[in-house]
């Protein structure tokens, strides 16, 4: 009787387990934009794009069908795909905000690592006259008379060596 008992209860929470498995499924599911459902195992939505350099078209069809915002897999990994500028406004909050991390993402700039984003010459510019300055620094040092003809002398030295072993 008590391994009737036992064998039951494992049996119950085996059932209570997948419910509870189901049910984030498809509440996961619900959170998603809509898109082609059900998915194709393995390969996801990858056949829905159409031929090699018709993909423009598929996503065209794809947006008719479910509109500007769609969740579609490639793979088994879902996307969300924003394809219309009214679909790109509601998402970022409308016009000239700007959105630094996407959906709470960090942001993977390197850049923005221990502040270095400030003090980049490579970045965009800032509004203050400090990456002028940096750039001006830069621009003097880098491109200084004596630092071309030393880089000059040592590149023109590669080329007779390398037309020496031809």
């Amino acid at each position: 009787m008590a391994s009737f008992l036992v064998e039951c209860l494992g049996w119950l929470i085996l059932v209570l387990f997948s419910l509870y498995i189901f049910q984030l499924l498809r509440d996961a599911r619900r959170r998603l934009p809509p898109g082609p459902w059900p998915p194709k195992p393995i390969i996801g939505d990858l056949l829905d794009l159409g031929e090699d350099g018709q993909q423009h078209r598929a996503f065209l069809r794809l947006a008719d069908r479910y509109g500007g915002l769609m969740c579609l897999r490639f793979g088994m990994v879902p996307h969300v795909i924003i394809s219309t500028p009214d679909a790109l406004r509601a998402v970022f909050g409308g016009e000239g905000k700007k959105v630094d991390n996407i959906a709470g993402l960090p942001s993977l700039d390197v850049l923005s690592a221990m502040g270095h984003r400030a003090h980049t010459i490579f970045a965009l510019p800032s509004q203050d006259g400090k990456w002028r300055a940096i750039r001006k620094f830069a621009a003097a040092e880098m491109l200084a008379p004596r630092r071309i003809s030393a880089g000059a002398g040592a590149l023109l030295q590669t080329k007779i060596v390398e037309a020496l072993h031809r």
